[in-house]
């Protein structure tokens, strides 16, 4: 990729969004979220309305859908969601949103998810309390909430001093990942060129311990069912690399 392009800046995922789906093709959303819909079964409840609070580009959401569950779709992205309203299933369920102030009626929602380590993008305390706050809110009691988050662990050992590269028709693109272990901040730093014109976009990450993670649920409204390491059942061990967790609010 020449570097010598003129270059621009850009927020987060205004271009990764138009590629995002072919950069992660190896991901295999169907069996992620029918893990995840295994975990259903812990609620205190039926499981049928369902809000993912960080859908992006609706792959998970349209596999949720498709099981016959009725859900809404939210992402912080509007890049994203253009994305995601090409999918016949999901189009008509989105709406952009922060997932820290989520305008769903109170009591709603069976099940909230956000899934693909979406809590990784609050990098700070006050923003994880404030969604615990607010998914509490639109929870029927009973209800669970299951998000997962990438651990140091798989940071260290996948993402530090990462690279790839790939080259389309329309663009081509570079990915660079560093890790600064001091502030556990975790960066995707994207080189993009299209049409002669080199773009700048990074990502940043916070990679939250498990204990941190477990403190701030103790002083949520939600507890804690379980925390299930790698994609199966088996519980958070110090070679984990994805951690999902599952809440529940409790019935009053």
């Amino acid at each position: 990729m020449n570097m010598e392009k003129p270059k621009v800046s850009v927020e987060e995922y205004l271009w990764v969004a138009r590629f995002y789906d072919r950069m992660m093709k190896h991901v295999n959303y169907g069996a992620w979220s029918k893990y995840v819909m295994r975990m259903f079964d812990l609620a205190r409840r039926d499981i049928r309305d369902v809000a993912d609070l960080s859908c992006g580009t609706g792959r998970h959401l349209h596999h949720f859908i498709k099981a016959g569950f009725h859900c809404l779709g939210a992402d912080i992205s509007m890049p994203m969601l253009r994305v995601a309203c090409s999918r016949p299933t999901v189009k008509n369920r989105l709406w952009q949103q922060d997932a820290r102030h989520p305008a769903i009626k109170e009591n709603s929602m069976d099940a909230v998810i956000m899934l693909f380590d979406s809590v990784n993008y609050l990098r700070r305390e006050n923003e994880i309390r404030q969604l615990f706050e607010k998914v509490d809110r639109i929870l029927r009691p009973g209800g669970l909430f299951v998000f997962d988050t990438v651990t140091e662990y798989m940071i260290r050992l996948h993402m530090t001093e990462y690279f790839e590269t790939e080259t389309w028709d329309d663009l081509a693109y570079e990915r660079r990942s560093a890790y600064n272990a001091k502030t556990r901040m975790q960066y995707n730093n994207f080189s993009i060129l299209r049409q002669g014109q080199l773009i700048r976009e990074r990502h940043s990450q916070r990679i939250w311990t498990h204990k941190e993670m477990t403190g701030f649920i103790e002083k949520s409204p939600l507890t804690l069912l379980d925390a299930r390491a790698d994609f199966k059942k088996k519980p958070v061990q110090p070679r984990t690399e994805r951690i999902h967790y599952i809440l529940l609010k409790p019935k009053t």
